[in-house]
């Protein structure tokens, strides 16, 4: 009878923990915020301003707004939002008036298309933007192809391009995993191994 009523107990105690609602822990989750260290660097400077690309159409008006704020020597501050996490980060262009300190010198350069990495701009080989890490690591072991030769004190610069036709979530998702790919790097090497600068070219096929 003992065993009985003690089995009957654990029914109920169990039925009643697999009834009991789960906690929503997704909608409630706080977005992560990532600063570069050139957004946080430059954002009390009077010429900072920031560029929400959340508010733009296409790659095209992105591109074509920080090649003028570069152009009227301004710093731009880009911010988007993507799934619960806001980035923050520093745009760059080729601007012919102002020259920044990336268009002195540069250890690489990594040719970015929609959302693919230019492997070999003759040949048009192409890997996804999420290999990246690939690509780093190569830099790393001195055997990628359009290294410049200067010393890794000099940023690698990842020369960005998307069609225009695409909505600007391409360039958002892609922004995410260049920004993710480093971040990954230079947390398991616990140090900012990889000085990086993203420019924003108008499209072209490369």
């Amino acid at each position: 009878m003992k065993n009985t009523l003690t089995f009957i107990l654990l029914t109920l105690i169990f039925l009643c923990s697999c009834n009991k609602p789960k906690q929503k822990t997704t909608d409630n989750t706080p977005i992560s915020d990532y600063y570069s260290s050139d957004y946080i660097a430059f954002q009390g400077k009077d010429n900072f301003e920031v560029i929400n690309i959340d508010s733009l159409s296409n790659f095209s008006d992105l591109s074509i707004t920080i090649d003028e704020m570069n152009c009227d020597n301004k710093i731009p501050g880009l911010t988007f939002s993507l799934d619960k996490s806001q980035y923050n980060f520093v745009g760059c262009s080729d601007c012919k008036k102002a020259k920044l300190k990336s268009c002195k010198g540069a250890s690489s350069f990594i040719f970015i298309e929609n959302d693919s990495i230019i492997r070999d701009l003759a040949t048009k080989k192409k890997i996804h933007i999420s290999d990246l890490h690939k690509v780093l690591n190569e830099i790393n072991n001195g055997e990628y192809k359009y290294r410049t030769g200067k010393s890794s004190d000099f940023p690698i610069i990842l020369n960005l391009n998307v069609d225009n036709k695409l909505p600007i979530s391409m360039t958002k998702n892609v922004l995410s995993i260049i920004i993710g790919e480093f971040e990954q790097i230079h947390q398991s090497y616990k140090i900012l191994k990889y000085n990086y600068e993203i420019h924003f070219e108008p499209y072209e096929v490369l």
